[in-house]
C-alpha cells in the first residue's frame, strides 16, 4: 500500500502494452508487513496490515510472475508463521496468509524463493537474481563480489550500475523501486535523497545464457526507457 501509484501505473504500462516479457519476476517486497516486524513501536504495531496485503495481492494477479523473490519485508509474514511461540492469533493470520499467497503462486505456476542467501538466488543463464543482502553506495558492487557473476538486486531503493574489468562478465544493477521514495522514517535520513523509482527488463536467451539487463527510471517526473528491443547485426 506504499506503492508510488504513478511509479505502478508507469510499469505495468511498459509491461502489458509495449515489453511484453516471457519471463516476469517480482524481486521482494511486494508486501511490507510493517505492524510484525522485529522490534515494532506500540504505533507500527497498531498499523493494519489489510490494506497492504490487499495491494500486494493485487499486483501479485495481475503481474502473474513466473518467480518471486521473498524480500526481507516480505519474509515477515514467513517467519511469523513458522513460529512455535508468541502471539498465537498473530501466528495463525500470518498461516492463513501464507497460504493464500502460496495457492495464488501455484494457481499461477510461479515458483518462489524464500529470502535466503544461498536459496533466494535465481540464476538465468549467467545471471544472477537476488532481492538483495547488501545497502549502502557499494551495494550492486558487493552483491556482485558475493556472488561472483553478473547479479541483479533491488532492496536499496536506487538505481544503480556497477562493472569491472575481467575476461569473464562481473557487473550489478541495483533495480531502483515501485514504492513511495518519502516516507515518515526515513524524513531525516539524507541518504535516502539517492533512492529513485525504476524497474528492470531486458532480454535472456535460454540456449546461450546470453543476456541483456536495462533499468528504467523515474528522472523528476519524466521516466527514461526504450519501448521495444532493438537487435542490430
Amino acid at each position: 500500500d506504499m506503492q508510488d501509484r504513478d511509479a505502478t501505473r508507469t510499469f505495468f504500462k511498459f509491461a502489458e502494452d509495449h515489453w511484453k516479457p516471457h519471463v516476469r519476476i517480482i524481486g521482494g517486497d511486494l508486501f511490507d508487513f510493517l505492524c510484525i516486524r522485529n522490534g515494532a513501536s506500540p504505533e507500527e504495531q497498531a498499523d493494519s496490515v489489510t490494506a497492504d496485503y490487499q495491494a500486494g495481492m493485487e499486483f501479485l494477479r495481475r503481474f502473474k510472475p513466473h518467480f518471486y523473490l521473498r524480500g526481507n519485508h516480505c519474509e515477515r509474514l514467513w517467519e511469523w508463521a513458522s513460529r512455535t511461540q508468541g502471539n498465537a492469533m498473530v501466528i495463525d493470520y500470518c498461516m492463513m496468509g501464507v497460504r493464500e499467497i502460496e495457492k495464488d503462486l501455484r494457481a499461477m505456476g510461479c515458483s518462489m524463493l524464500p529470502y535466503d542467501k544461498r536459496a533466494g538466488v535465481l540464476r538465468l543463464g549467467a545471471l544472477h537474481v537476488v532481492h538483495g543482502f547488501r545497502s549502502g553506495l557499494t551495494a550492486a558492487k558487493m552483491t556482485c563480489m558475493d556472488y561472483g557473476a553478473p547479479t541483479l538486486m533491488g532492496h536499496i531503493h536506487a538505481v544503480d550500475r556497477w562493472s569491472a574489468p575481467g575476461l569473464d562478465r562481473r557487473a550489478g544493477w541495483a533495480s531502483g523501486a515501485l514504492c513511495q521514495l518519502d516516507m515518515p522514517y526515513n524524513a531525516r535520513q539524507a541518504n535516502s535523497l539517492r533512492h529513485s523509482n525504476g524497474f528492470a527488463y531486458g532480454a535472456y536467451n535460454d540456449k546461450t545464457g546470453k543476456f541483456w539487463v536495462n533499468l528504467a527510471e523515474c528522472i523528476d517526473g519524466e521516466w527514461f526507457l526504450t519501448e521495444k528491443p532493438v537487435i542490430l547485426k
